[in-house]
């Protein structure tokens, strides 16, 4: 939680002595990095004494530990989590790109066209880019499912257009 509010961050203060006053226990550590408050840590104890400074130290550096193997846990699973997706865009990009240059040699057209035409197949039959892009790459979306028009605009005016039916795949 982020603790950008100085009234919260003062309630959560507040919170933590009281619990220390009560005797539930006898020092509360908030983990923090930077302005996130990522848990708190509390040393227990079975006898009501106050926590010898050398070991409120100790349980402070500990957490602190624990707290930058949280941080870096916490980063690894970002960048992971964005390498996947950049690696999945490129795929996707590779794929298309593949599709356009199947599409504009098989009908003449520009790579622009090829294109135009390949995403309103996509839109006119439900189908994500990607999909009907592989497909065409791998030869599930043959050329008789691209026809010349007689006249239009757009693609179709330059010489290539998609039938409006769909595809079996």
């Amino acid at each position: 939680m982020r603790l950008k509010d100085p009234l919260k961050s003062k309630q959560l203060r507040q919170g933590l002595q009281q619990l220390a006053e009560e005797g539930a226990t006898q020092v509360f550590f908030p983990e923090r990095s930077n302005d996130i408050i990522l848990g708190a840590v509390g040393v227990l104890s079975a006898r009501h004494h106050l926590i010898a400074a050398a070991d409120a130290s100790l349980a402070q550096t500990l957490i602190e530990a624990a707290t930058i193997g949280i941080v870096q846990q916490r980063a690894l699973r970002h960048s992971l989590q964005t390498t996947r997706q950049l690696q999945q865009a490129l795929d996707s990009r590779v794929g298309i790109e593949q599709a356009k240059g199947a599409v504009a040699a098989s009908l003449g057209c520009t790579i622009d066209d090829a294109f135009e035409l390949l995403r309103a197949y996509s839109r006119t039959n439900s189908r994500r880019l990607t999909e009907v892009a592989m497909a065409v790459v791998r030869g599930l979306l043959p050329a008789r499912h691209w026809r010349r028009p007689r006249h239009g605009s757009g693609p179709a005016a330059h010489g290539c257009a998609m039938r409006p039916t769909t595809a079996t795949t």
